[in-house]
């Protein structure tokens, strides 16, 4: 935020400035700030902004950094008795407003404003209106605090009511803008229209113009969360709704509120009405802040005096409640918003005795981090999976509704649902990962839709939660997904994947347990098996699941427990030897029903074969007509013990076709 050098000036107590040396104090104790030539520019913090973010304000920050004294307002505001039959009442509906109070200033000569006010304005960035409107911002920008003024003839029944807004009531800005309102928002209103959007925007009825001769002026303090919430929803954010979100004290809403009052009885000849209308929320007890001055040496390592302290905090202005030497408890000044805890007054005190006379202390030992034997394996799945063209997706740990319905017959298990969630989409912490991925998979076919070819093979490493017993069961899982147009493509590709994974950490014991069900989503679904315990899913979506994701090519997709498959990573590896006697090789083509599984197939080939089978691997898949497929089986032939002769294998070959041709009635293709 820019200000003006002759501003600051007024507020400051000293014929000569050396403005160099207060820019440099700033950086050091307060803010970043750059000297221009006739003004500076400062980086005001948000947690600051409620006292630091105004002329009166900053002034009052370069006093307490340096040595030159602070300078207040001084003026004296003349109230009048309302000899007017018409008086204002004043009626609070809502909860969301913290302190409201207001004046009635009557026969007053508005005017165009002076070339003093209006180089003031355009210097910080505000058009200028009319005096009156200009005198409001004038205030705004120099004390900190908001103001709104209504034409008090404008006003229908002379009733002000501050409410909340009605579900799609509609208000007219200033600008003649219109805008549909919830009831989030909070509204100035007569008792016919919306005059004014809470510290926001004031509305078009009860606009201030030069024919303006009496006015309401308020001054309130609004709930900061809700100011923000109305502005980004409306896309409608001004100087006062921007003052507004970092907070506004009482004080100086008081103080702005008698300035105004005092500049327009001034500037403009008017009456202020010696009625005020105040409302403020019921007061809580001050709340005190316990200073333990040993905390000052723990946190800095600094002997700081006794006497020094409490001169700092007289300087803060801090009220001392009681003093024990040994700690303090003090109840912080009602403008500085920012002092609500013990390490804001550390903080503070620190920052004025300056952070350079801390002086660097280094521990005596050095605690070195253990190996995160989680991020190793993660690392090691990474890296293999990179290998294999896979890409790495983040997304995030939430599901929604929809997602739950359509993956209803999978879920076994309770969902966690989230208590306050940021969004409807957020609403479910997720039992799977691979839900986010298909999500993935749909926005990157959005992406490059003009593509002829659309390969994507994802995978995300992370945590799945849900009720289990009625206790929260949460895992750490790897999800894959491959899309390709292709579906026997996409299958063989994932469980060749699976099992490239499965070899490299040294499981051999796994199978693909296709399951019977009634699930509709799915075209199949299959256990993955590893020792017999249930390891993950894969999974092929139905076309009609698939569309609700917006996606129309094929998709496999496999899920795994990590929590299981890490104990297998850090397995002793054993030596295998050398095989010492050569493998024979044999491809089988088989014609079977299309509903018949493969690993029924693998399950007898396995039997039949025994020892003497070292690997079976699928080579390919595909559909003959709507009734048959054709399954060709890659086998690999050893005996440890011997040299293997074509003949024997031959004659296994043949028992093996024999017997699939007299129990499933399957031939040879």
């Amino acid at each position: 935020m820019r200000f003006r050098i002759k501003d600051l000036k007024e507020f400051l107590d000293s014929s000569k400035i050396n403005w160099l040396k207060i820019v440099e104090t700033l950086n050091k104790k307060s803010f970043e700030s750059y000297l221009k030539k006739e003004y500076l520019e400062v980086e005001i913090l948000p947690n600051r902004f409620s006292d630091s973010g105004n002329i009166r304000g900053l002034a009052k920050e370069i006093s307490l950094v340096s040595d030159i004294r602070f300078k207040d307002l001084k003026f004296k505001l003349h109230k009048v008795k309302n000899q007017s039959k018409e008086k204002l009442k004043l009626e609070i509906k809502t909860k969301e407003l913290e302190y409201y109070s207001g004046r009635l200033i009557l026969d007053i000569e508005n005017k165009p404003s002076p070339k003093w006010l209006k180089d003031f304005l355009n210097f910080y960035k505000i058009n200028s209106i009319n005096f009156l409107v200009d005198l409001s911002n004038y205030v705004m920008i120099k004390i900190g605090a908001p103001l709104h003024i209504f034409d008090f003839d404008k006003i229908n029944d002379k009733k002000i009511i501050v409410r909340d807004a009605k579900e799609g009531e509609s208000f007219v800005s200033l600008k003649n803008n219109k805008f549909v309102l919830s009831q989030d928002d909070i509204v100035i209103s007569d008792n016919q229209r919306i005059l004014a959007l809470a510290g926001i925007q004031g509305g078009k009825y009860a606009e201030v113009d030069l024919k303006t001769k009496n006015i309401f002026v308020e001054s309130a303090v609004f709930n900061n969360f809700n100011i923000y919430r109305t502005s980004r929803k409306l896309n409608l954010i001004t100087d006062s709704s921007y003052r507004f979100e970092r907070r506004v004290s009482i004080k100086n809403s008081q103080l702005a509120l008698d300035y105004f009052c005092y500049l327009v009885e001034k500037e403009l000849k008017g009456k202020v009405i010696f009625d005020e209308y105040i409302y403020q929320q019921e007061k809580k007890k001050p709340e005190f802040i316990n200073l333990r001055l040993n905390n000052l040496f723990n946190y800095t390592s600094l002997n700081v005096n006794h006497k020094d302290v409490l001169s700092i905090l007289k300087k803060l202005n801090c009220r001392i409640i009681k003093d024990n030497k040994t700690s303090l408890v003090i109840q912080p000044p009602n403008d500085r918003l920012d002092l609500a805890l013990e390490v804001d007054l550390i903080e503070e005190i620190i920052r004025l005795i300056g952070y350079d006379s801390i002086n660097p202390t280094y521990p005596l030992q050095f605690n070195y981090p253990k190996e995160d034997f989680y991020l190793l394996f993660y690392d090691y799945l990474r890296n293999l999976l990179a290998q294999l063209n896979f890409t790495e997706i983040l997304s995030y740990s939430f599901i929604d509704d929809n997602d739950i319905v359509n993956f209803k017959n999978l879920f076994k298990f309770k969902p966690i649902e989230i208590v306050n969630p940021n969004s409807n989409i957020y609403k479910f912490y997720r039992p799977f990962i691979f839900i986010n991925l298909l999500k993935g998979v749909a926005k990157n076919l959005s992406f490059y839709n003009w593509l002829e070819n659309k390969e994507f093979k994802f995978f995300e490493i992370g945590k799945i939660a849900f009720y289990e017993k009625n206790e929260i069961n949460e895992l750490s899982s790897l999800a894959l997904v491959i899309s390709l147009d292709n579906i026997e493509k996409n299958y063989l590709k994932i469980k060749g994947l699976l099992k490239t994974l499965f070899e490299d950490l040294g499981i051999e014991n796994y199978q693909f347990n296709v399951l019977e069900h009634k699930n509709y989503e799915f075209e199949f679904i299959s256990e993955i098996l590893i020792d017999n315990k249930k390891t993950g899913y894969l999974l092929m979506p139905t076309y009609n699941l698939l569309k609700k994701y917006n996606i129309e090519q094929s998709v496999v997709i496999a899920e795994l427990n990590l929590n299981f498959l890490i104990n297998n990573f850090f397995k002793e590896k054993r030596f295998k030897t050398i095989f010492q006697f050569p493998a024979i090789f044999r491809d089988v083509s088989l014609v079977v029903p299309i509903y018949f599984r493969t690993n029924e197939l693998e399950k007898e080939i396995r039997n039949i074969c025994r020892d003497i089978l070292e690997r079976l691997e699928i080579i390919d898949i595909y559909y003959i007509n709507d009734q048959e497929k054709s399954i060709t089986f890659h086998l690999v032939f050893r005996n440890k013990k011997k040299t293997l002769r074509d003949e024997e294998i031959n004659e296994l070959m043949d028992n093996l076709i024999k017997f699939f041709k007299d129990k499933f009635n399957i031939k040879l293709r």
